[in-house]
């Protein structure tokens, strides 16, 4: 395949595989190909991603630079349908083994959840532990005494707000005393 000095960007119509360029040393060019054809990987003249032959297809495009004359290396190389170039392989053992690993590790989960019936029983029991250590040993009684103590005192008669300050809150202007009060929050 012969790369010319006259552009930088080439549509390939063609249909027949090839395995070098004639192309000068230095040279960034883009191929779009117009359908299917094979380029042979080789280390020095076509040096192809994942050091594998590349079958194109119609919309696919690639860039290659060329380190010395005729000799190629392709940069990039972008699939029309989005697949990779290069698939990883996956042979039936790795699968296999995978597939054991998974199961084992299911099988334990639903031992777990059988006997337990949760599977995370372990920190369900701490949580438990928390809250019921957090409030067993506080009575309705020691609550309000908490909220009392931690509030000013003369406006509270037993839980609630006393009749002054309870019109204070309802109309500063009016209370039982004819004061105003200056109520802060």
């Amino acid at each position: 395949t012969v790369i010319g000095t006259d552009g930088d960007y080439f549509d390939v119509t063609g249909t027949t595989g090839f395995s070098a360029f004639t192309v000068a040393a230095n040279r960034l060019f883009t191929l779009q190909f117009d359908g299917a054809l094979t380029m042979t990987h080789h280390a020095t003249n076509l040096d192809l991603p994942g050091e594998a032959n590349i079958t194109t297809a119609a919309g696919d495009v690639a860039q290659f630079f060329s380190t010395g004359t005729n000799t190629v290396q392709c940069v990039n190389y972008t699939k029309a349908d989005g697949t990779a170039v290069v698939a990883t392989a996956v042979d039936a053992t790795t699968v296999a083994a995978a597939g054991a690993l998974m199961d084992s590790e299911c099988v334990g989960l639903a031992a777990v959840k059988a006997t337990t019936g949760t599977f995370l029983t372990a920190d369900q029991t701490k949580l438990d532990g928390i809250e019921t250590s957090a409030t067993a040993d506080q009575s309705a009684g020691e609550i309000l005494t908490a909220i009392e103590n931690g509030v000013d005192s003369v406006h509270y008669v037993d839980g609630s707000i006393d009749g002054e300050h309870l019109t204070a809150v309802m109309n500063p202007a009016l209370t039982t005393t004819g004061k105003a009060l200056v109520m802060g929050f």
